[in-house]
């Protein structure tokens, strides 16, 4: 016979369980009085109804709104495993569909899902996004220096050019080009004639 705990654990889970296959449709009648409530304030609009009527805080019935829009009912089925808080977290705005689908692959593996997973799973996706962020910014980046780069060349190019063109060539023509830059020692030199040794005749 189970111990009191482990029919605990039975029944919060089938509680887990109902709850799941139920929220969709929760959140869909929810989502149509929030609807009716669009245009009109009065009794503190939709979360104020909602309070009242139902005794539902404003932020919980749109957790069940958010299961109901962000997760079809065809799948309310293969995520009746997760619990309350797993599937309110699943559901979130701020929850990638990237999230949503690795969940899923890990449940139709049969691996367990909790609500930890699902923030450890959201948080590396947040860090991949962020890193590929990086990835373009820094590659736009390098293009732009590269760019600057080219232009300082073709800039100094020019220069060069231009200096070269100025350069005369023997008989007064302009030479065609010989850079700035060039070393003096790479110029042709003029041979030097050796010292005479014999006497000088006047």
């Amino acid at each position: 016979m189970a111990s009191p705990d482990e029919q605990l654990e039975a029944i919060a889970r089938d509680v887990e369980r109902t709850f799941a296959v139920s929220a969709w449709s929760i959140g869909e009648r929810l989502a149509e009085a929030r609807a009716l409530y669009r245009y009109h304030r009065e009794e503190g609009g939709f979360g104020g109804w909602a309070e009242k009527r139902l005794g539902m805080s404003d932020r919980r019935a749109r957790e069940f709104i958010n299961i109901f829009e962000n997760i079809g009912i065809e799948k309310s089925a293969q995520l009746r495993r997760l619990s309350t808080r797993a599937l309110i977290d699943l559901a979130s705005p701020s929850t990638t569909e990237a999230t949503r689908t690795e969940v899923e692959e890990l449940l139709a593996k049969g691996d367990k899902v909790t609500a930890q997973t699902i923030k450890e799973i959201a948080e590396r996706a947040k860090l991949d996004a962020a890193l590929i962020e990086a990835a373009k910014h820094e590659k736009a980046a390098l293009i732009e220096s590269g760019q600057r780069e080219r232009g300082a060349l073709q800039e100094t190019i020019s220069k060069v050019e231009m200096e070269r063109a100025q350069v005369p060539k023997r008989g007064g023509s302009v030479s065609p080009a010989l850079p700035s830059t060039v070393s003096a020692s790479v110029m042709p030199r003029m041979p030097v004639s050796p010292p005479r040794t014999g006497p000088l005749h006047l």
